[in-house]
């Protein structure tokens, strides 16, 4: 059970702590959005959601329901971008399933253990298989799950 948990906090520590960037202003960050990303800005006291249409030195234009919207760049206050949660989802289910099935493994073969010299071998035969196949299968249905579940992710400032 130790192993468990230490493999838990080894996967999860690094998803609990804080991206570093250098500089979370507008003009940094927005050159590294592709073209088609959903944003949502913020410039002045009006907030306009839309997808990155082009990108100038010092415009902005986005394509939302009312049409094409320019702004310059300097006006923006807050920026963020639409994510879908994917690594974040693989990382969950995966920790997931592999306590699930480890732990499904460990009760079958203690519930029908009938060697008279006990079945250590296969209790370590199943946490191994429980620990591979449980999180590889919990990472693929996380990272599905989580690729549906988007959501707004600040990028600036």
């Amino acid at each position: 059970m130790r192993h468990l948990l230490a493999l838990a906090v080894a996967l999860l520590a690094p998803a609990m702590l804080p991206a570093q960037t250098a500089e979370r202003t507008p003009a940094a960050v927005l050159p590294a959005i592709k073209h088609g990303t959903r944003l949502r800005i913020e410039a002045g006291n009006a907030l306009m959601t839309g997808r990155l249409d082009s990108l100038s030195a010092d415009q902005l234009r986005i394509l939302g329901a009312d049409g094409r919207s320019s702004i310059p760049i300097r006006t923006i206050t807050t920026l963020w971008v639409r994510e879908g949660r994917s690594a974040k989802g693989a990382l969950i289910g995966g920790v997931i399933g592999a306590v699930v099935f480890t732990g499904l493994l460990h009760y079958i073969i203690s519930a029908f253990c009938d060697s008279s010299e006990g079945c250590a071998g296969d209790h370590r035969r199943a946490w191994g298989y429980g620990i591979s196949l449980g999180g590889a299968g919990g990472a693929l249905i996380g990272a599905g799950v989580g690729a549906l579940v988007g959501g707004w992710e600040q990028k600036a400032p």
